[in-house]
């Protein structure tokens, strides 16, 4: 006979006050500082090059990729891969394509931890000597819960003590706020999860 397990209605809370957000390759919060996207090695292989992680997010994060284009060609190939661990310690990978040009694409996942973070499958002589890259810190927070955890619905966020309206995202448990963050500003956070009862 198959028993079914049930659930708990949970309810999170989680404040901080975050870290500045990476708003160029240079500027802000970085995981990883810029460099010269041909400077490790590896780059163009399909294992990838580690790139150095200067720092470990303070709080669930969501990450964000920066190029810069000094040649202004739009023909750019490459992914930027990491490996950590999410919001409730589950390990989690992803590999973000960089932009083809100036500009920054996002992880899906928040990062309590990172692992490791390689510079991959970039196309010879797309990218020039002098476009560099950066991972940095977003404006999204994950809202810790549990592992396996069903997220349900943003209560309350608030920037700097003002209400906002954004909205949690249910399949990576994550609210991406409005508001920069500036390492003086806090959030709160209040949201619902289901969490798994074992047998």
């Amino acid at each position: 006979m198959d028993k079914t397990k049930g659930w708990l209605d949970m309810v999170g809370h989680f404040t901080c006050i975050p870290k500045v957000q990476a708003s160029s390759t240079t500027v802000g919060t970085m995981a990883v500082a810029a460099v010269d996207i041909h400077a490790t090695t590896g780059y163009d292989t399909a294992a990838g090059g580690a790139l150095t992680i200067a720092l470990q997010p303070a709080e669930p994060r969501g990450l964000v990729v920066w190029v810069l284009d000094t040649d202004a060609s739009a023909d750019h190939v490459g992914n930027i891969d990491v490996v950590g661990l999410d919001q409730n310690g589950v390990a989690v990978s992803e590999s973000i394509a960089m932009p083809a040009t100036t500009g920054h694409a996002h992880s899906v996942y928040a990062y309590s931890a990172l692992t490791s973070i390689k510079i991959a499958d970039v196309i010879s002589g797309t990218y020039g000597e002098d476009d560099h890259v950066s991972v940095g810190y977003d404006n999204r927070i994950g809202c810790p819960a549990s592992p396996g955890c069903v997220y349900g619905e943003k209560l309350i966020s608030t920037f700097s003590g003002a209400p906002t309206t954004n909205t949690l995202n249910r399949t990576y448990g994550t609210i991406d706020m409005t508001g920069t963050f500036d390492h003086e500003e806090e959030v709160t956070l209040l949201y619902t999860y289901k969490q798994q009862i074992p047998v």
